[in-house]
C-alpha cells in the first residue's frame, strides 16, 4: 500500500493516482506499515524531493509519536548518485544526533530498512511559522520572542561550528508550549573557522531567504549567513511579504521595501535588526547570533538615517542597509561649503553644487572637494578631480567635467523628451566564448557617453517625420515601411501619426536609415556596439542578460511566436518601452522587446583585431551630421533581442549580435539613440 501525500488515503501500490482525491502518487510508505519492527507509520507530515517525512508510533514506546524521515531511493540515480545522497542523508541524521539543545529537534535512531534509508526525531507538536503568517495577526512582541528563541539555537550550532544554510518560516515550528524549534537540517554543514570554505550547491539555497554567498557568487557561507536567512524570515514575519532574492537585490537594489515602508507598525529598532541581518556583504551584518539577539533586546547601537531612504544605519556602514545607496564615512565627514552648508553623501554634493555654482567652482579648484573624496575612500573620484583642475583652465567647464565624470547628471533631449543617462568611463568585458561572432571576450575602455532611458517611441518618431517632412532621406533611402501593416505609424492627411494604443510602443518596420536620420535630426548619433553592450550590461560583470544569468518572462519581452502576428495583433505581443524593470545604469528593454540598430558596420572576426579604446567597429566611421550616413552600403550590427524569440533563444543576451541590411525595415526592428557628453 501507499499513501496519498495530499489526503493521506491508503491506496494499493501499483496505483498511479489517489482513488479517493485524484493527486498523483509518488511511492510513500502505506499506512500502518512497520518500520525496523517497531516504528508504525501513520500519516505523511510533509515531503520533497529528496524524501519524506511522517508521522509514526513507537510500539516500544508505549505508542508515543515520533518523526520519521526517509530518503527516496529514486531508480534514475546513477551508482555515484545513489551513494552520495545516503552520504548526505546519513551525515544529516549523524548531525542531529549529535546535537542537544531545547530549540532543536532531537534524533533518537537511525536504520535502514528494505534497502532505504530512516531516522527517527521527535515529533514536534504544533505549527510553522509560514502557516501562521498566512493567518495574519502576528504582533511584534511575540515575534522579538521567537527570535530570541532561534538566536540561542544558532548561537549554539555556531559554536559547535554547524550552519543551517536553510532558515525561513516553513522551517521553523511553533509549539502549543510557546517553544520554537528550528528543523530540517538537510542541508546543514560543518565548517571549519580556521578554514571557512564551505561549498554551495545549487538546490542548498531557497530565494528570498539565502544570501548572495550561498548561491556561490559571493564568497564563502558561515554563521553570517544564517543570520542573514533569520533576518529574512523576520522581514516575511512582520510585513508579510516574502523577502526578494538576493542577486535580484543586487541587480536592482529599489526592489528591496524597508520593513516600515511595508508596515508602519514595525519598530525602528526591529527594522534596524531587519536591515543589518539582511545587509548583502556578510562583514555589514551581525556577525554573530549574539549580537543579533541583543539588538533584538534593545540593546542598540548609533545609526544616522540614510539621505535617499531615511532609513536608520549603523554608524560606519559602507552602504545604506535597505536601498544599497553608498555613503562611506561621509556622514561622518560631511562636505562643508564655504557659505555653511554641508553635502553627506555624492549626490547631495551635486545637488548642491547645481545650487551654489559659484561655491562649487571654488571648492573644486581650491582642492576642498578633491581632499574630502579622498577621505571617504574615494581616491579614483579624487584623482580625476585633480587631473580636471591640472588640466582644464576654465573652471566652469572643469567643474561641468567632474560632475559628468561622477555619473550623475542625466539630460532630456530637447526635440523629442527623450531622458538620456549617462554612462560612466571606463573598461568592460565585451563578447562572450558561446558564438564565433561573439568571440573573444576582450577588454574595452570606453569614455563617457549618453544613452537614451528607453527605445524611441512610434510617437516620438512621428514627432521626427513630420519636422523631416519626407519618408525618405536625401539619398533617396526608404525611412520606414509605412505602408506595411506591420508598422505602427499611419499617415492621416499630412501628418504622420502613431495608430492607435501604440503611441508609447517603440517604432518598428524602421531601416537604420531610418534610425540613423532620426539621430541626426535631435542632434545625436547612434549607439556604437561597444556602447550598446556595456549599457545593457548595466555594470553587471560576466552576466549573460541585463539582470543575471537566469532568463524568466518577468525580465523582458520575449517567447511571443511570430507566425500569423501583424498589424493590429501585435498589440498583444509588443510591449510599450519602460513596461519592465531597468537595468543597473537606469536603461529599459535593454533585453527583448526589438533588436535595436547600431552605428557599426558588421564585422564576423571583428573583435579579434578591435581596438581597446572606444571601437567603432571595421568600416569608416559615422558622425551622424551632413546626411553621411546616406553613403552607407554595408550591413549594420542589431542588438538586444526581440518580442517573438523562444524560451531557448540566445538572442536576448548582452553579447548577442545580430546583423542586417541597411534597407531593412522588420517588425522588431527599432534603435535608441547615444550622444556624447
Amino acid at each position: 500500500m501507499q499513501m496519498c501525500p495530499k489526503c493521506n488515503h491508503d491506496n494499493p501500490a501499483a496505483a498511479k493516482f489517489c482513488n479517493m482525491c485524484g493527486t498523483e502518487l509518488i511511492g510513500l510508505l502505506g499506512k500502518g506499515e512497520i518500520l525496523h519492527s517497531r516504528y508504525r507509520v501513520t500519516k505523511v507530515l510533509g515531503y520533497g524531493g529528496f524524501g519524506a517525512v511522517y508521522l509514526a508510533e513507537d510500539t516500544k514506546q508505549n505508542n508515543a509519536f515520533c518523526a520519521v524521515k526517509s530518503m527516496f531511493d529514486n531508480p534514475n540515480w546513477t551508482f555515484t548518485e545513489r551513494a552520495r545522497n545516503i552520504q548526505s542523508f546519513q551525515e544529516e541524521a549523524s548531525l542531529l544526533r549529535s546535537l542537544s539543545h531545547q530549540n532543536l529537534p532531537k534524533v533518537t535512531d537511525v536504520f535502514a530498512d528494505g534497502g532505504k534509508q530512516y531516522f527517527v526525531m521527535e515529533f514536534v507538536t504544533g505549527q510553522n511559522l509560514k502557516d501562521i503568517i498566512d493567518k495574519g495577526g502576528i504582533i511584534e512582541s511575540q515575534v522579538i520572542g521567537w527570535m530570541i528563541q532561534i538566536c540561542d539555537a544558532l548561537e549554539y550550532l555556531h559554536s559547535n561550528n554547524i550552519i543551517h544554510r536553510d532558515i525561513k518560516p516553513a522551517n521553523i515550528r511553533f509549539t502549543p508550549e510557546g517553544q520554537i524549534k528550528l528543523v530540517d537540517f538537510g542541508i546543514a554543514k560543518r565548517f571549519d573557522p580556521s578554514n571557512p570554505k564551505t561549498d554551495t550547491i545549487k538546490r542548498a539555497a531557497t530565494p528570498g531567504y539565502a544570501p548572495l554567498e550561498q548561491y556561490g557568487t559571493g564568497g564563502h557561507t558561515d554563521a553570517r549567513s544564517d543570520i542573514y536567512a533569520l533576518g529574512a524570515t523576520l522581514y516575511h514575519l512582520l510585513t508579510a511579504q516574502r523577502p526578494p532574492d538576493a542577486n535580484d537585490r543586487v541587480v536592482q537594489p529599489t526592489i528591496f521595501i524597508p520593513p516600515r515602508k511595508s508596515n508602519p507598525n514595525i519598530s525602528a529598532n526591529c527594522e534596524q535588526v531587519i536591515l543589518k541581518a539582511m545587509a548583502i556583504r556578510p562583514e555589514d551584518r551581525f556577525q554573530k547570533a549574539s549580537e543579533m539577539k541583543d539588538t533584538l533586546l534593545g540593546r542598540t547601537y548609533p545609526t544616522f538615517p540614510c539621505p535617499k531612504c531615511q532609513t536608520s544605519n549603523p554608524v560606519g556602514a559602507p552602504v545604506c542597509l535597505a536601498c544599497q545607496t553608498p555613503f562611506t564615512g561621509t556622514m561622518m565627514n560631511p562636505f562643508r561649503f564655504r557659505s555653511g552648508k554641508q553635502a553627506t553623501t555624492l549626490q547631495e554634493l551635486v545637488t548642491l553644487i547645481d545650487g551654489n555654482w559659484t561655491d562649487g567652482v571654488y571648492h573644486l579648484y581650491a582642492g576642498d572637494i578633491a581632499n574630502w573624496l579622498g577621505i571617504i575612500g574615494r581616491a579614483d573620484l579624487a584623482t580625476n578631480a585633480q587631473d580636471i583642475i591640472a588640466n582644464e583652465k576654465n573652471e566652469n567647464i572643469g567643474l561641468e567635467k567632474f560632475l559628468r565624470n561622477l555619473g550623475t547628471r542625466n539630460i532630456i533631449r530637447q526635440k523629442d523628451g527623450m531622458k538620456m543617462r549617462l554612462i560612466p568611463a571606463g573598461e568592460f568585458q565585451m563578447g562572450s566564448n558561446d558564438y564565433g561572432d561573439e568571440k573573444p571576450v576582450h577588454t574595452v575602455y570606453l569614455d563617457a557617453y549618453y544613452i537614451d532611458e528607453t527605445e524611441v517611441t512610434n510617437e516620438q518618431y512621428c514627432i521626427f517625420l513630420n519636422n523631416y517632412g519626407n519618408i525618405v532621406d536625401t539619398a533617396g533611402h526608404r525611412l520606414l515601411n509605412v505602408s506595411w501593416d506591420d508598422c505602427l505609424i499611419e499617415k492621416v492627411g499630412n501628418t504622420y501619426k502613431p495608430k492607435s494604443g501604440y503611441e508609447k510602443h517603440p517604432v518598428v518596420e524602421v531601416s537604420w536609415y531610418g534610425a540613423a536620420a532620426y539621430a541626426q535630426w535631435v542632434e545625436a548619433r547612434l549607439p556604437t556596439e561597444a556602447e550598446w553592450e556595456k549599457a545593457a550590461r548595466g555594470g553587471l560583470v560576466g552576466k549573460c542578460y541585463p539582470w543575471g544569468n537566469e532568463i524568466f518572462s518577468t525580465k523582458a519581452n520575449y517567447n511571443n511566436s511570430s507566425r500569423g502576428y501583424s498589424g493590429a495583433d501585435m498589440l498583444k505581443y509588443l510591449k510599450p518601452v519602460g513596461s519592465f524593470a531597468p537595468n543597473g545604469y537606469g536603461l529599459y528593454d535593454m533585453a527583448g522587446n526589438v533588436w535595436e540598430w547600431c552605428a557599426d558596420e558588421y564585422g564576423y572576426g571583428y573583435y579579434s583585431r578591435s581596438p581597446r579604446d572606444n571601437p567603432k567597429g571595421p568600416g569608416t566611421t559615422i558622425t551622424f551630421r551632413n546626411n553621411d550616413f546616406t553613403n552607407v552600403k554595408s550591413e549594420r550590427v542589431l542588438r538586444g533581442g526581440r518580442w517573438n524569440y523562444n524560451l531557448t533563444s540566445d538572442g536576448l543576451r548582452c553579447a548577442a549580435r545580430g546583423n542586417n541590411e541597411p534597407t531593412a525595415m522588420v517588425k522588431h526592428d527599432g534603435f535608441r539613440c547615444a550622444q556624447d557628453p
